[in-house]
C-alpha cells in the first residue's frame, strides 16, 4: 500500500538470520525516544516509500506490556499529524 523501497521478504523460521530482530527488514531510519516517567525507551523504525516520502513507522517499547501510555500515544500522533488527506 505504502509502496515501499524495502520488501519485507522474511520468514519467522529465519528469525536469527533477520536484519532487524523485531521486524524483520533494516529499518531506513531509528529514532530512539525516551520516556522518563517510565524509564522505558520507545524505539522507532522509519521506512521510506518509493517516493521517498516516509509513511511508515513500526515502534517497539521495552519496560511496558500492552497498555497505552500517553509518551506512546503523543509520539504517534506527531507522526500521523503530518499527513492531511
Amino acid at each position: 500500500m505504502n509502496k515501499l523501497t524495502k520488501k519485507f521478504d522474511v520468514a519467522f523460521a529465519d528469525k536469527d538470520k533477520w536484519a532487524d530482530p523485531v521486524y524483520g527488514e533494516a529499518p531506513d531510519r531509528v529514532e530512539k525516544i525516551p520516556d522518563a516517567s517510565r524509564g522505558s525507551i520507545l524505539t522507532v523504525r522509519y521506512y521510506n516509500s518509493e517516493d521517498g516520502v516516509c509513511r511508515t513507522a513500526l515502534a517497539s517499547i521495552d519496560n511496558q506490556i500492552h497498555e497505552c501510555r500517553q509518551h506512546t500515544c503523543e509520539n504517534a500522533w506527531k507522526f500521523l499529524s503530518q499527513f492531511t488527506r
